[in-house]
């Protein structure tokens, strides 16, 4: 479709075009987040360890959350800062940080710019002495120790010394007919089934924020 016909069916439709972007901006992309963060809260309390996480979604678009066994400082509200390390839900772009959709909902199904993601993040502030640079040559060790993380669908970036997990795209059909009938839950299969590949790695990711304490140390909290 050329430039022109979509600016004809934009005039012709602006009214209902103006509703929708209200709707979207408000009550819909709402309800189908608190979908997702019931999914999320249903599938930690089948883990057998105890986990914390973030009761909404934060300002950078992210749902963090991490085992409390990884916690550094005891808080009553999720901290990121507290934590060895943590997951996040949250997305990135397939291409260059200018080209990405409008609205974060459009992610979770597929499109041409961004991709919902499962990602595994160090915090350094919580050893005692670890760099950029020193976690990214620890991480890179650390995946070929345990290539198990990669047959589990987990994606290795080096430049980053991070470990992320793709999700498969939501189906639009299935989350409208969900939507309607108040039962958004119903509609995340991919999701669940990504924290199930989760759950499966978190083992090694164990193992990796272990190993990390011991080679870089813990910093003690005053």
């Amino acid at each position: 479709m050329s430039n022109k016909q979509a600016g004809k069916l934009i005039i012709e439709n602006i009214q209902m075009l103006d509703e929708a972007v209200k709707l979207l901006s408000g009550d819909l992309s709402q309800q189908i987040y608190e979908g997702i963060e019931k999914v999320l809260q249903d599938k930690l309390s089948e883990f057998s360890e105890e986990w914390s996480r973030s009761n909404e979604l934060l300002s950078d678009f992210s749902y963090p959350f991490a085992p409390k066994k990884w916690r550094l400082i005891d808080s009553e509200q999720f901290r990121h800062k507290d934590y060895f390390a943590r997951y996040c839900l949250t997305w990135e772009s397939t291409h260059s940080e200018q080209e990405t959709n409008q609205y974060l909902l459009t992610a979770f199904f597929k499109n041409s710019y961004d991709v919902i993601i499962f990602k595994f993040f160090p915090w350094f502030g919580c050893y005692a002495r670890c760099t950029n640079g020193l976690w990214k040559k620890f991480a890179t060790a650390q995946n070929e120790k345990y290539p198990e993380i990669e047959s589990l669908g987990f994606k290795y970036s080096a430049k980053e010394g991070e470990w992320y997990l793709p999700i498969d795209s939501l189906s639009q059909q299935l989350v409208a007919d969900c939507y309607v009938e108040d039962n958004l839950a119903d509609a995340m299969g991919p999701i669940t089934e990504a924290l199930e590949k989760l759950y499966q790695a978190h083992p090694y990711f164990d193992k990796i924020v272990e190993a990390a304490k011991a080679e870089f140390g813990v910093n003690v909290p005053d």
